[in-house]
């Protein structure tokens, strides 16, 4: 009987393998399969694992009652358009890894209240309030989402620990491409977010001494020393900044190939020294430069 049990077993297991490998789905998450990809036929000792889940078709709250313990979890390439799905058990995750999976909606991350590390790379992120209660958060990768408002960026500055911020390839950041716009913006998320947060890096770029001197004081300083602090833009900012040659839809192509041109360009680091946003932020300049040319031209 037991060696029938087994035998039984290893055939489950063994379907679950073929399934990882589907083309066209990702296979349902149960506690075989989580057995299977972590080793642990005791599933509360795991603390770190990979895969990948479809909240469409399974109860992905499942992660937080068969691993209780888990600390980390990488679920790059999933389909989880909520965070909701996780449900209210996940209470010692630290390290959560969810690029392109489809994010939109953050609501529910709040029961994550030990997360010090958060990668949501390549989703549709708009709003971040829900960030604003994980106190121990430190590093908030939201490269390529779609956070046009720095009054939403602002909603982090309470968020003491945050050391790491990415907002590359975001409207909010892409804006109209030119190294004005750039400028300020870099220096307005500063402003909101220090000396609040403890951030160090903005886009993994250094925040300076220069920059943490410049504007890491409050509003009440700088009037104080005759010096107006820059005005915190609306969320239509982004809209009412551009030039009058580009229109909105020329400005969705330029966020498009910044955010194409970024994929492209990610390896470019590694070989080269080359930082990716600084080469995004050129093609951005080249190409608002010939579109703002040809509707010159054709006065």
């Amino acid at each position: 009987m037991a060696a029938a049990e087994d035998d039984l077993d290893q055939m489950l297991a063994d379907m679950d393998a073929g399934a990882d490998v589907l083309a066209d789905g990702i296979p349902p998450l149960t506690e075989a399969r989580l057995r299977r990809i972590t080793g642990f036929d005791d599933l509360s000792c795991v603390v770190e694992a990979e895969l990948t889940v479809d909240a469409a078709t399974a109860t992905v709250d499942l992660l937080g009652t068969a691993l209780p313990a888990v600390t980390d979890l990488h679920l790059a390439g999933s389909r989880v358009p909520s965070l909701r799905a996780f449900g209210t058990r996940l209470v010692h995750l630290k390290r959560l890894w969810l690029g392109r999976s489809g994010v939109a909606d953050l609501s529910g991350v709040q029961f994550m209240h030990q997360l010090s590390e958060l990668y949501l790379p390549f989703n549709a992120v708009e709003d971040v309030s829900p960030l604003s209660g994980l106190l121990n958060l430190e590093v908030l990768d939201l490269d390529s989402n779609l956070v046009a408002s720095l009054d939403d960026v602002a909603l982090l500055h309470g968020l003491s620990e945050l050391k790491s911020l990415v907002l590359s390839d975001n409207p909010v950041a892409v804006g109209d491409g030119t190294a004005e716009y750039i400028a300020a913006y870099r220096g307005r998320v500063l402003s909101a977010l220090l000396p609040e947060t403890s951030l160090d890096s903005l886009d993994d770029t250094p925040v300076t001494a220069e920059e943490r001197a410049q504007f890491g004081t409050s509003a009440d300083n700088d009037e104080e020393d005759g010096v107006a602090s820059p005005p915190a833009p609306s969320a239509s900012f982004v809209q009412q900044s551009q030039p009058a040659a580009l229109d909105a839809e020329k400005l969705k192509a330029a966020a498009e190939l910044a955010r194409e041109k970024r994929v492209l360009a990610e390896g470019i680091r590694a070989t080269t020294g080359v930082g990716i946003d600084a080469i995004v932020q050129e093609e951005h300049r080249s190409l608002l430069s010939r579109q703002s040319s040809s509707a010159a031209g054709t006065r």
